[in-house]
């Protein structure tokens, strides 16, 4: 419709319509260009051309944009990467698989049909692959199946063990004939609940060893009605105290599912516990999934620049050419290039591929062999053949062509790298917290402008912590205390608290003369002035870390977490905490062991 020219309206000269749907035309050819649409652009010319056939006006034509084309498939590969076609699932038979509500992959079939066998599994899949299902369909299997098993999950910390209790209670609900059986219990060493009247149990490697291991006739009993155990991220077990999985494992005698992402020897272990299961009378299976469904971009921050830059996964390869080039036997194997990486490294090795190569690598002939609706529906599977066929091409090139592509494609990596190697004096020794909160408030507002928060800053020790925490809370409270100054902050405060106070006082004439001269105007004009001067005295949004789409947290809601009834109370029960109270206020928490329970409890809920 906006294509169309518009109608004319007394006073508008036809050259006037013609400038405006010339202006229009080339606003829509210049998205349809820069998305990718070629074809969508000679389409509205030719539109346009057949709209105004009577016309002897020379017509605008895709020959006026002067902007950069692209095909809708380097459009797919470059800008929406995250709407490339997923594995959709496989069907069952001539039947979807009515076990889960959703359509399973291979490998998560698979992984059903174990757990269905009585055996156990070790599963080995990237965070976010879609692994975590079988731990809520062993559960809900458990629930559904009578009253008295327990399905025992173990997690690495704390914070996980509260996650998952959380997501549980929140997914699944039961009503038992029994007034002592509940749904759901939790133990760590800061919280114990409904330990042995549960039937899903979440704890820690430590406190289930000390359930396994009792002689009280309760703990024994309970362990008989154990019908399966869940051991996420048992890869911990090769850290320190890593003897604690490495017991649980031998003394489960029912069958488990071990998950992780990062293990490191997959068939040693898997070796290991085979002996382990087969002494048992059961049998182990590795289910094992390489593949994300939503991948992970990586960045790294350039303290010289103050800004995040993308890094292209060759980077790595800078220091591994030496006098030979890279080759299919030296590439590592777990380097995994994205989509937008791959488009990257094809269009720096143009230049040293043969002609004939490069047009069979190019994405414009490389997908539509393998799809024919290519242009509107690739698929990741396709982009993980083509990154094969990309990187076999670079190994075989010369090492200064390779050279050549590291520099095009990880060049500003390299350098923020060096930048921050220079910034540390090349050594991480010596340099205390304050050097790396000078850039945190940069980087945090760079991935603002990104819309890449909410976000996790790790550090090594509680006081890193807590010093990062507050040195960024300081920087926005000396920005925000500034920029007041120079606006006049308290000059409009005091504007708006006189005409609040002017019309409360009316209101009260008014009421106590006769309630009903009271209008609903005035009413509404009090509390309008109200909500603006409350926003006046809070934070400033401009200095407060939001996610993009959310509200900033309100103080109500952190005193609600914290279980209390006024900002006082702070003050009074946790002086020492009151800098992150005005933190969390500002969007900015804090977790670690040694922090109050409450306040950890806060931090995870909001």
């Amino acid at each position: 419709e906006h294509i169309r020219p518009p109608v004319a309206v007394a006073g508008s000269s036809p050259a006037a319509v013609k400038r405006k749907n010339k202006k229009r035309l080339l606003q829509l050819q210049r998205s349809a260009i820069s998305v990718g649409f070629k074809c969508l652009c000679d389409g509205i010319t030719r539109m346009f051309e057949s709209d105004h056939r009577t016309q002897s006006s020379p017509r605008p034509t895709g020959s006026n944009v002067r902007i950069e084309e692209r095909s809708a498939v380097q459009y797919q590969l470059e800008a929406v990467p995250e709407h490339l076609q997923r594995p959709s699932g496989v069907e069952k038979g001539d039947n979807r698989d009515k076990r889960v509500q959703f359509r399973p992959d291979k490998w998560q079939v698979r992984l059903l049909d174990i757990v269905d066998s009585g055996n156990s599994a070790l599963v080995i899949a990237p965070t976010a692959s879609g692994k975590t299902f079988i731990s809520y369909y062993i559960m809900e299997t458990c629930l559904r199946t009578d009253d008295d098993g327990v399905v025992v999950f173990v997690a690495p910390t704390k914070a996980l063990v509260y996650q998952v209790w959380a997501e549980l209670n929140a997914r699944f609900s039961k009503q038992y004939s029994k007034d002592n059986r509940k749904l759901s219990g939790v133990f760590t060493r800061d919280h114990r609940e409904n330990v042995q009247d549960c039937q899903i149990l979440v704890t820690v490697p430590q406190c289930l060893s000390i359930l396994l291991l009792s002689a009280d006739r309760d703990n024994l009993e309970w362990a008989t009605r154990i019908r399966h155990v869940i051991f996420d991220e048992v890869h911990m077990l090769g850290s320190p105290g890593g003897e604690v999985w490495e017991q649980l494992l031998l003394l489960v005698h029912v069958p488990f599912v071990a998950l992780s992402a990062t293990l490191g020897d997959v068939q040693g272990f898997l070796s290991w516990l085979r002996r382990v299961e087969a002494s048992k009378g059961r049998e182990i299976y590795l289910v094992e999934h390489r593949q994300r469904h939503n991948d992970l971009f990586p960045w790294v921050y350039d303290p010289e620049q103050g800004r995040l830059v993308g890094l292209h996964p060759f980077a790595v390869l800078h220091d591994l050419i030496d006098e030979n080039p890279i080759t299919s036997r030296t590439f590592p194997e777990d380097l995994k290039l994205l989509p937008e990486h791959c488009i990257e490294a094809f269009s720096a090795m143009q230049g040293d591929m043969s002609p004939t190569q490069a047009e069979q690598l190019s994405p414009e002939a490389f997908f539509p062999q393998r799809r024919a609706d290519a242009a509107w529906n690739i698929s990741m599977e396709d982009v993980q053949k083509w990154e094969v066929e990309i990187k076999a091409e670079f190994c075989s090139l010369s090492k200064e062509a390779q050279r050549k592509v590291i520099k095009q494609v990880a060049g500003k990596a390299l350098e923020a790298f060096e930048n921050t190697d220079r910034w540390l004096g090349g050594s991480f020794e010596g340099h205390g917290i304050v050097e790396s909160s000078q850039h945190l408030e940069s980087l945090v507002r760079d991935l603002s402008s990104r819309k890449l928060l909410p976000a996790l800053c790790f550090h090594m020790n509680r006081k890193g912590c807590k010093d990062l925490a507050q040195d960024l809370t300081r920087t926005l409270l000396r920005k925000e205390e500034r920029t007041r100054r120079d606006e006049n902050w308290k000059e409009k405060v005091q504007d708006v608290g006189r005409e609040l106070v002017a019309v409360r006082d009316r209101i009260l004439a008014l009421a106590s003369r006769n309630s009903d001269a009271i209008e609903p105007g005035m009413i509404r004009a009090y509390t309008e002035l109200r909500a603006k001067c409350l926003r006046l005295l809070g934070p400033d949004p401009r200095f407060v870390l939001v996610p993009s789409g959310c509200a900033p947290i309100q103080e109500s809601e952190i005193l609600d977490a914290l279980q209390l009834d006024a900002a006082w109370q702070v003050d009074a029960i946790y002086p020492n905490l009151v800098w992150l109270f005005n933190a969390m206020k500002r969007g900015i928490g804090m977790h670690h062991s040694g922090l109050n329970k409450k306040w950890r409890q806060a931090t995870q809920h909001l």
